[in-house]
């Protein structure tokens, strides 16, 4: 099995077989996310996308981490987790950054865990934030 690490296209979530949270992600951001200057990546197990992830800056000193995952994802959560916590991680440095930031539906556990293992506090709820009118939790990673 050959693992790897390629630079994100978005092309790459339609390779994926999402999971049912992800296949909710707002085609707008999408949009967003091909066009802006960000830091993605996509981690590929024989040629077959697992995971995608990335920062985006919304303005000076502040991003926002997004992932989107394939349902085979769970297979391969810890380097899954270690790769986009580099990226993230890194994101610091390349953009300049004080701060990013995520959402993740309350009732996604396994999105819930990873920023908690990634270091990320939880800010509060965001009501009705979701594409389909669920609430949200705001994470960020202050850098000190």
């Amino acid at each position: 099995m050959t693992h790897k690490l390629i630079p994100f296209d978005v092309e790459h979530l339609y390779l994926m077989d999402l999971r049912d949270r992800d296949k909710l992600m707002d085609w707008d951001l999408v949009k967003t996310i091909r066009n802006a200057e960000n830091i993605g990546v996509t981690y590929v197990i024989d040629d077959k996308p697992i995971a995608s992830g990335g920062v985006i800056p919304m303005w000076e000193g502040v991003g926002t981490s997004w992932m989107a995952c394939s349902k085979d994802y769970k297979n391969y959560a810890v380097s899954v987790g270690r790769y986009m916590l580099d990226t993230i991680s890194s994101a610091f440095d390349i953009f300049d950054l004080r701060r990013i930031q995520a959402t993740c539906d309350e009732k996604d556990e396994e999105s819930i865990k990873f920023h908690e293992w990634a270091g990320y506090e939880k800010e509060g709820i965001l009501k009705r934030y979701g594409i389909d009118g669920s609430n949200h939790i705001m994470f960020a990673k202050v850098k000190v």
